[in-house]
């Protein structure tokens, strides 16, 4: 019976709410040259002398209010959604699986992870990456830290593609859209995905236009990330028979003004202003809920939708473990097995 290993990566959260591992965890992210990328020497200077010394002071209270008894929430989900795969992939007789979670950044380690593989004399591992889209600064930072590591490891990683565009992975999140909104009447939808920098765009894409007004009309660069989250965007709404007027697409957790727009927060402050006082938000570029979900969807731009005249905020939560996308990532697998 051939040995496969699965690997289930996530981004990775601080090891507890605390300055010291908020500290650590910001240090090991913002380090990461495809996170930051300038040269060496600056980044090291803006991240240890400028970011770490200061910046944790500011989030740790965030994740103090996101963190759940048995700690993070992106950990919790992240495990449980593995323990619940685990459990699927047994229905497959012909492989002996060994499954685990490795974080980019963090703990458990991608290092970790695959290193106990090979105690176990597994050569094959499939990667399974939980981000829908790819982007610089998350799958090809990942993919790039796993060959690094399998190649000193002798292992022979195979990557499950993106899946923004899945079937699956859109009915679930019509599923989830339909579970949360069932009874409310919403007069407008925010998908909202996570923000880049346009230049991460330019860079990952090949394309100077990226990010620019009508670029992503026509889906055409296949590994472009804005163009990739207007493609999960269109389909949803083909999916909930929404009309393009209907829904907005933005991006949040900017850190400046040359980042992805429109910005989730302005799209927020600004729709009551326009007559639309009750809203959906979903933001299909996580899998996982974690602090970016919870503490700033779910409680920052819900106070700041209702501050500036909205009426009703339905903030719709992510795929996390739920059982019908436990399958659908099952299916994926199995077909990139067994083509």
């Amino acid at each position: 019976m051939e040995k496969i290993g699965i690997l289930i990566v996530n981004l990775g959260s601080p090891r507890s709410p605390t300055i010291p591992a908020v500290r650590d965890f910001l240090r090991e992210f913002l380090s990461d040259p495809f996170v930051i990328d300038i040269p060496a020497i600056p980044r090291w200077m803006l991240v240890n002398l400028v970011i770490a010394p200061f910046r944790p002071s500011k989030i740790v209270a965030r994740y103090k209010t996101i963190w759940t008894r048995l700690g993070s929430p992106l950990t919790v989900h992240t495990v449980n959604f593995k323990q619940k795969l685990e459990d699927r992939l047994k229905l497959i007789s012909n492989y002996e699986f060994t499954v685990d979670v490795g974080m980019r950044y963090g703990a458990p380690s991608i290092a970790q992870a695959l290193a106990a593989m090979t105690e176990k004399n597994i050569k094959k591992v499939l990667i399974f990456q939980l981000y829908p889209h790819e982007a610089f600064s998350t799958s090809a930072s990942s993919i790039a830290h796993i060959k690094e590591i399998s190649k000193k490891l002798g292992l022979d990683p195979l990557f499950v593609p993106a899946f923004y565009n899945n079937a699956g992975f859109i009915d679930n999140l019509v599923d989830l859209v339909q579970e949360n909104i069932r009874g409310k009447a919403v007069d407008h939808y925010i998908m909202s995905y996570h923000g880049i920098p346009i230049r991460h765009l330019i860079k990952q894409s090949g394309n100077p236009l990226c990010g620019t007004q009508g670029c992503c009309d026509q889906f055409k660069i296949q590994n472009c990330y804005k163009a990739q989250c207007e493609e999960t965007s269109r389909l949803l709404a083909k999916r909930l028979g929404l009309k393009p007027e209907e829904y907005t697409v933005s991006f949040q957790s900017r850190f400046d003004n040359k980042w992805l727009q429109p910005f989730t927060d302005h799209v927020v402050r600004d729709l009551p202003q326009k007559g639309i006082k009750n809203i959906a938000i979903i933001s299909p570029s996580f899998v996982t809920d974690c602090l970016e979900t919870i503490e700033e969807l779910k409680v920052q731009e819900r106070d700041r939708f209702l501050s500036h005249g909205g009426h009703m905020y339905t903030y719709i939560p992510c795929l996390n473990d739920r059982s019908s996308w436990v399958n659908t990532a099952f299916g994926m697998i199995s077909r990139q097995l067994n083509p």
